[in-house]
């Protein structure tokens, strides 16, 4: 039986570092059907073949990234999916279009995976279906902020956009604002949690993790350059500074905050 490894800086504290998961939940998921969207977009049954159907549609694909990640999980109006997919269509072919993509649907994830309710809600069993955006906003809100961030491989459907469903781009973007923004929180807790302990090299590799999810942030920019200070090397952190004085000001035509200036000239002028 496999097991799956999520791997973070080392540490002595019990939540950031290596959390291993048992062989029972680890076969239980690899038995699923697998959807990842988060970084990359994989959609495998659980004798590991890709669903190509589904992959290579992008409108399907979208389809099934809504029932599985929309909040609250639960079923959806047809309604609701035809506005939200099919905006161009009336009544009819809309509705067409739905029948034909949940066929596809059922076909590839099986029949008692997409379950309809009447000809009025469509939804999943969620039993039935991993998926890493699930898992990593159990993961957040269980305060397995580690798990999670193993997880978050990157932005939610990344690269996607329906150009003809100005609706479900909207929900898009506020999904990738709501999973990207619960990734920083999760990465700002470990720095936290690591600093408090003195575990300074692993509070720097996940403020450097922030900096990676939010680059423009510069409260984690001054973490960052402050923690190599208290490391010793202070050539490392007034090059932090350099790189992104550099870039705000040719991307923005803007200067690092005063805060930040003056963790610098203290950091150039010690006491």
């Amino acid at each position: 039986a496999r097991s799956r490894i999520f791997i973070g800086p080392k540490s002595s504290g019990r939540e950031a570092g290596v959390t291993l998961l048992s062989h029972k939940h680890s076969d239980d998921v690899l038995a699923m059907i697998r959807l990842t969207m988060l970084g990359t977009v994989d959609l495998c049954g659980p004798d590991d073949l890709q669903m190509r159907t589904v992959l290579a549609q992008p409108k399907r694909l979208a389809l099934l990234a809504y029932l599985t990640a929309a909040i609250p999980q639960g079923f959806h109006s047809r309604d609701t999916l035809l506005t939200l997919f099919w905006p161009e269509l009336d009544q009819k072919h809309a509705s067409a279009s739905l029948r034909q993509s949940l066929y596809v649907l059922r076909r590839a994830l099986s029949s008692d995976v997409v379950i309809t309710c009447g000809d009025e809600v469509v939804g999943l069993d969620h039993t039935r279906i991993w998926c890493d955006v699930t898992a990593f906003s159990q993961a957040t809100d269980a305060g397995r902020h580690s798990e999670a961030l193993a997880l978050y491989g990157g932005e939610f459907l990344a690269g996607s956009h329906m150009s003809d469903s100005l609706g479900f781009d909207e929900w898009l973007e506020r999904q990738r604002a709501r999973l990207a923004a619960r990734a920083v929180t999760a990465a700002w807790a470990l720095t936290e949690c690591e600093a408090r302990q003195g575990n300074l090299v692993a509070a720097l590799e996940w403020a450097r993790r922030v900096r990676v999810l939010d680059p423009d942030d510069e409260r984690a920019l001054r973490r960052v350059i402050l923690l190599l200070d208290q490391l010793g090397n202070r050539i490392a952190a007034l090059r932090e500074y350099r790189t992104f004085a550099k870039r705000i000001a040719t991307e923005y035509a803007m200067a690092p905050a005063p805060e930040t200036e003056q963790l610098i000239s203290a950091i150039r002028s010690p006491v």
